[in-house]
């Protein structure tokens, strides 16, 4: 098998690796340095795991809870449904296909991932273990808590959340509206059931929720608090605080026609209506930019890790708003324009009905997301960044601040 995995994986060759006999051999080995993988192999001709290999996979679950394992076997094993219900799934690969087993074990090794994470949310964590298919266990660990996530293939399965002993999705929601937690990576040895059957976008923005609830619920917490003194005659009329307009241009009265010495017109003795005097352009000019400038800052105090954002006329390439720093903001609303021309083309060549919603760009650190206004040659630009923003709900309170846009 050996030789098989060295002609498949060239890099196996710089791994460490190690054959014993026995399973009894393999609990000997140093618990300060456990194997990342174990590859146990079916020799019964009855396709039954020996009580041997159960019993190390008995002592993972105790002492290892960051190795994977592989079953070799001959054919399918009687007894694998009633093994993933003590330890999880556990891949399952054909000894006689060694180019197809020499895969799977490289698969397992290039998606190990254990060890703690730090400098990144939960939700985003969640997200990209989604993108990645993983199958595995995240632990979260705060001030006297800790839960377990457990994900099949990317997917939300199960969960548990200890003192409070809930299970299931009631536990990752209640994981998921924890703060100051220290995430780390086990495998899993709970995914095998699908206790959890909603997706974890939804269960996500569901967590962000009822967290806001708790906070506005707070006794200590009241109206005046949130409000100017000279605001709180507004509260009943929700309005949005000054300290959030605060930076706004005021709008600028219309400027007063000439004065002239022609004598004033003679009035008709016709009875016309007479029409409702037209808004002046500035006026107009003025409301536009307030309102372009109030989306976008609000953008920039409600969205997490939320960099930079403009408002863009992708029929022109002009930004017609920017908001945050770093970034040359006209550049990309040009650049960026002409993305959103060209996929607009190739979706007509290739007969797509339908529009845009929204663009994904993802960097090695940032989102660049492109959310095309319905019904408006526009779009709002912005940039996150990886580390502290929350995809799913950027890309919510994105859809929410678009329908305040209105531009003619």
């Amino acid at each position: 098998m050996l030789d098989a995995l060295y002609a498949h994986v060239p890099d196996s060759l710089d791994w460490q690796i190690h054959s014993f006999d026995t399973p009894e051999h393999v609990t000997k080995l140093d618990a300060r340095e456990p194997p990342q993988l174990v590859v146990m192999v079916c020799a019964r001709p009855d396709y039954v795991l020996d009580a041997s290999l159960i019993s190390l996979l008995d002592y993972a679950k105790q002492h290892w809870p960051h190795t994977f394992f592989i079953v070799v076997s001959g054919q399918a094993l009687p007894q694998l449904e009633t093994l993933s219900e003590r330890f999880g799934t556990i891949p399952v690969a054909d000894i006689t296909n060694s180019a197809a087993l020499s895969r799977n074990i490289l698969r397992e090794m290039d998606q190990h991932s254990t060890g703690s994470l730090q400098g990144v949310s939960l939700p985003s964590f969640l997200q990209m273990m989604e993108w990645d298919q993983k199958s595995i266990a995240v632990r979260v660990a705060g001030k006297e808590r800790w839960g377990r996530l457990d994900l099949r293939q990317g997917r939300l399965v199960d969960a548990y959340a200890s003192p409070s002993g809930s299970v299931g999705e009631a536990a990752a929601l209640e994981i998921m509206g924890w703060e100051g937690l220290e995430i780390s990576l086990e495998r899993s040895y709970h995914n095998h059931a699908a206790v959890i059957q909603r997706p974890l976008t939804t269960l996500l923005m569901e967590a962000m929720q009822q967290r806001d609830e708790a906070f506005h619920a707070q006794p200590g917490i009241q109206v005046q608090d949130l409000l100017m003194d000279d605001d709180l005659e507004e509260a009943l009329m929700f309005r949005r605080p000054k300290h959030s307009t605060a930076q706004l241009n005021k709008p600028r009265a219309a400027p007063s026609p000439p004065t002239t010495d022609a004598p004033p017109p003679v009035a008709s003795k016709s009875l016309e209506t007479t029409p409702a005097p037209l808004a002046h352009p500035w006026a107009h000019q003025e409301t536009l930019m307030t309102n372009v400038k109030d989306t976008l800052n609000s953008a920039l105090a409600s969205i997490d890790g939320i960099m930079a954002a403009a408002l863009v006329d992708y029929s022109s390439g002009m930004a017609l708003g920017t908001v945050g720093s770093g970034f040359d903001l006209e550049l990309a609303a040009a650049g960026n324009s002409e993305v959103v021309k060209a996929k607009m083309k190739t979706m007509q060549m290739l007969g797509i009905q339908g529009e845009i919603e929204d663009i994904l760009i993802t960097l090695q650190s940032q989102y660049h997301v492109i959310y095309i206004v319905p019904n408006q040659t526009l779009f709002l630009y912005l940039v996150l960044s990886k580390e502290k923003s929350n995809l799913a709900m950027a890309r919510f309170k994105i859809k929410a601040l678009a329908k305040d846009i209105s531009i003619n």
